[in-house]
């Protein structure tokens, strides 16, 4: 039986979007796991500041929002729970606009040789009416 060059397309297509890199239920953006060739990860959630580099040892502290698409050491998508976890922060990003309590939108990135190993790239503000799921 021959197959048409139009289902053939569409098959092709199919597959594509199957193997694509996948966008998360947060608006997370993942990129290719780190496997050790320089590679990063990149996730955006929001959360909400619950301590400042000079109190948390260099790291600021954040409760965030779960992460459905993150993708762990070994390359495996197993999503994270909405916890508090302590982030390095990138030289460019400023925080002297923000306070413990202030609710934020950030992005990250995950490069599993570095330490530490995720490490905030941007954050804004949230009005603070927002709604956290904590869950």
């Amino acid at each position: 039986m021959r197959t048409s060059r139009f289902v053939k397309s569409l098959l092709a297509a199919a597959v594509a979007a199957l193997i694509a890199p996948s966008v998360g239920c947060n608006g997370d953006d993942a990129a290719d796991p780190d496997d050790g060739d320089g590679d990063t990860s990149t996730y955006t959630t929001r959360g909400e500041i619950e301590g400042l580099p000079g109190d948390e040892g260099g790291t600021v502290q954040i409760f965030h929002e779960e992460i459905p698409d993150f993708v762990d050491r070994e390359g495996e998508t197993t999503g994270m729970a909405a916890m508090s976890m302590p982030f390095g922060v990138a030289d460019d990003v400023a925080l002297d606009d923000v306070d413990r309590g202030d609710l934020i939108e950030f992005t990250f990135e995950v490069d599993w040789d570095e330490s530490p190993a995720l490490t905030v790239t941007s954050l804004e503000l949230l009005p603070e009416d927002t709604e956290i799921d904590r869950e």
